[in-house]
């Protein structure tokens, strides 16, 4: 983390049949909002913002920095230093984010890398306007074979997941076709912000 999730919200680990999901599709159970605590899941594909530093706009250093120092145990002052338009972000209590706190985010993470707008959400948790080919070219988190949870640490030498190859136009379609079955969902992936909450 942070992280970009292309993929569906959803409320339970659905029943994928006899077609065994993509091993880059992965179910996150996300930790967010603040002092009062949700955990909205979703399922998709994971692409996390350091793998991809170099599609940025700019060196997303302080931006990753930034998010990190949000995280449990916030170091707001660190915020204000290296991204202030995340304060208002961090630390909060689990409401929903206002507008003004959503263009913040915006202006902060469109500085650094060609994505849309932040339509709502809560801290940790934020979805954006969608516009899923938008990250196609990211490298995606890919888990290791047999591997029941990847964990909120990310380890840079994890042997239970690896940044995988680029996401390509054919990966959204198994995707998409994946999720229509097994979540009866008809509409394309949203763009989900995900970053490790404050609490």
């Amino acid at each position: 983390m942070p992280a970009l999730l292309l993929g569906y919200e959803t409320h339970r680990d659905p029943p994928w049949g006899e077609t065994e999901p993509p091993r880059w599709l992965v179910h996150v159970e996300q930790q967010a909002g603040g002092g009062v605590m949700s955990y909205p899941s979703a399922h998709g594909v994971l692409l996390r913002l350091e793998a991809n530093a170099d599609l940025a706009l700019r060196d997303p250093a302080p931006l990753i920095a930034a998010f990190h120092a949000m995280a449990e145990d916030p170091r707001p002052g660190e915020v204000a230093r290296l991204e202030p338009r995340l304060l208002a972000a961090c630390d909060t209590r689990g409401e929903p984010l206002p507008p003004s706190t959503l263009d913040g985010l915006s202006d902060a993470l469109t500085r650094y890398f060609d994505l849309p707008r932040c339509l709502g959400g809560l801290e940790a948790f934020v979805r954006l306007d969608d516009a899923p080919t938008c990250v196609l070219g990211w490298r995606r988190v890919v888990p290791a074979r047999g591997v029941a949870g990847i964990g909120e640490e990310w380890p840079g030498g994890s042997s239970q997941w690896a940044d995988g190859s680029p996401l390509e136009p054919h990966d959204l379609e198994t995707l998409e076709r994946a999720c229509r079955a097994a979540l009866r969902v008809a509409s394309p992936p949203s763009l989900f912000l995900l970053w490790e909450n404050s609490d």
